[in-house]
């Protein structure tokens, strides 16, 4: 470089920049045009490859279009292993999809239609269907028969994100057996991201056999198939009792479901706030917590536990509701086989449910354990009621005095207390009561019922008919103390005269007496049995 010349190499001048010097320009307008240039290209190259990939999906879809008539049968046939049928379809390109009515799916097992429904509207999307993406399945008056269809679901391959049912039935148990099937009515079903991992849903149903509001929402893991994974929140309400044909109420429910589809576990509480048994001048307030089973492929219940609490009562119960062993108009539906147990309740409580008379004959503290049987419908409530059982009584007081105060002159006689003591000091002396109870057809019969407080004991077997409250017991008394006296002057002489003939004798200080009681519970008769039947009786009660 020559000093005090100008170089073609020489830098420009500070000041010039390449918005306002010749120089600057130029180059920057040269490399414009060089990034234009290249961006417009890469542009054309990538709009090319998106054209020939549509090009190519496009030819992809012309030639396995998925929404034909035969392209849909033969995909649920695969799917579900039965035989399709569809009446009318019409196939829809924007949005892409099909809507088909009267479809039908035969059981492999059987032939016979396991799946109908009335309608079937499927929608997707061109870029979801590259993926195997469907958007939305919609299922309108549909029924679905249970386990016996053999139908199965493989529909791992395909995603839909969301999945509606309206207006169907599903029979959980098959009428193939000749019982009438348990039918969940489905008012709406939905559920977000059908085929996913996991999907939310809700449903809303009620059933034939009990009326109510059913309701559950929570997520299921899996597919559609049995083994899929469910965990909800379900409400029951509005339940009608009534249809059992022997109890009166209004049942509200609530609590959990988890488990799979084909195995359920429940886990809640229910309240009945006036529960009424029939013939009964009571209403109680129930309150119960369970722990049950349900296996959809039969509609059998496994009744893991129950307590039902009542006044100062509480019922622990397990066992099942299952179909019954024999088939017939009269034998449909499901047989509840309960072991119940009470270990401190009132007997108060218990009699309540079952009595017609404004307060309970007896009070006391009760302990029991029993077999509960109800056979399915086709007779009262309290016929096809069975229970084999037995039961200890505490504490107990008969609530009619005229029934409680001879009971409790013979105990004090028996300890020496003067007449004139009982009447200024008269005291109720409770007693313990110990029976076996079977009932069947609306009667119940109570066998080896032992009485006894303080110097008194009784014996006694009998009759007790739910329906018509008419009873009838055959028993023996012993007692240490002193039969009461007459009433009048007459009645004392004929009593002291009748005694040989009527079954009342003395031994060692120990009055025996042999009598029935028959009538009804709210007019019960005693009378006095004759001398050899209630020399019998003893003999056998000392045994």
């Amino acid at each position: 470089m020559i000093s005090g010349g100008t170089s073609r190499y020489a830098d420009p001048p500070a000041a010039c920049w390449p918005r306002t010097c010749t120089h600057g320009r130029e180059l920057q307008e040269k490399i414009t045009v060089r990034g234009s240039s290249l961006a417009w290209r890469a542009l054309r190259i990538a709009a090319v490859i998106a054209v020939a990939l549509a090009c190519v999906a496009a030819v992809l879809l012309v030639l396995k279009w998925p929404f034909t008539r035969q392209a849909v049968i033969a995909r649920l046939s695969k799917d579900t292993g039965g035989s399709v049928s569809i009446g009318r379809f019409h196939a829809t390109y924007l949005p892409p999809g099909f809507e088909a009515a009267q479809v039908k799916i035969a059981s492999p097992n059987t032939g016979s239609p396991a799946f109908t429904a009335q309608n079937l509207k499927v929608r997707a999307s061109y870029p979801g269907l590259l993926f195997h993406r469907i958007g939305r399945v919609e299922i309108d008056g549909f029924q679905l028969t249970s386990a016996a269809s053999g139908l199965t679901l493989k529909s791992e391959k395909v995603d839909a994100g969301a999945f509606v049912a309206r207006d169907g039935v599903v029979d959980l148990s098959s009428a193939a057996t000749g019982s009438q099937p348990f039918r969940l009515y489905v008012r709406q079903l939905e559920a977000a991201g059908a085929g996913r991992s996991r999907r939310s849903f809700s449903l809303e149903a009620s059933s034939n056999r009990i009326p109510g509001q059913f309701h559950a929402s929570g997520d299921l893991d899996g597919g559609l198939d049995r083994n899929s994974r469910i965990s909800a929140r379900f409400a029951f309400s509005q339940v009608d009792l009534s249809v059992t044909g022997g109890v009166q109420g209004i049942l509200a429910s609530s609590g959990q479901v988890t488990g799979s589809l084909r195995r359920l576990e429940w886990t809640g509480s229910a309240e009945v706030p006036d529960l009424h048994v029939a013939r009964s001048a009571h209403r109680v307030d129930l309150k119960s917590k369970f722990d049950f089973t349900l296996d959809t492929s039969t509609a059998g219940f496994q009744l893991k536990s129950i307590q039902a609490a009542f006044g100062n009562t509480v019922i622990l119960a397990h066992g099942s509701l299952d179909s019954a062993q024999t088939s017939g108009p009269d034998q449909s539906g499901k047989t509840l086989q309960l072991t119940a147990s009470v270990d401190r309740g009132n007997v108060e409580d218990l009699l309540d449910l079952f009595s017609s008379d404004p307060r309970p004959g007896m009070t006391g503290a009760i302990r029991l354990n029993a077999g509960v049987t109800l056979p399915p419908d086709g007779a009262p409530f309290l016929r096809r009621l069975k229970i084999d059982g037995s039961f200890q009584i505490d504490h107990a007081l008969f609530a009619n005095p005229k029934t409680q105060r001879p009971l409790d002159y013979l105990s004090e006689s028996s300890h020496d207390a003067s007449r004139a003591q009982e009447r200024r000091d008269p005291e109720n002396i409770p007693a313990t009561v110990r029976a076996n109870v079977r009932d069947a057809d609306g009667v119940a019969r109570v066998q080896d019922v032992r009485y006894s407080m303080p110097g008194v004991n009784a014996s006694l077997d009998g009759t007790f008919n739910l329906i018509s409250k008419a009873i009838r017991f055959n028993g023996v008394l012993t007692t240490t103390g002193e039969l009461p006296d007459a009433t009048s002057p007459f009645k004392a002489v004929i009593l002291s005269v009748a005694r040989p003939f009527f079954g009342i004798h003395k031994k060692n200080k120990t009055t025996i007496a042999g009598f029935t009681i028959t009538g009804t519970t709210g007019k019960p008769s005693l009378s006095l049995a004759d001398s050899k039947m209630a020399r019998n009786a003893a003999h056998l009660a000392s045994r």
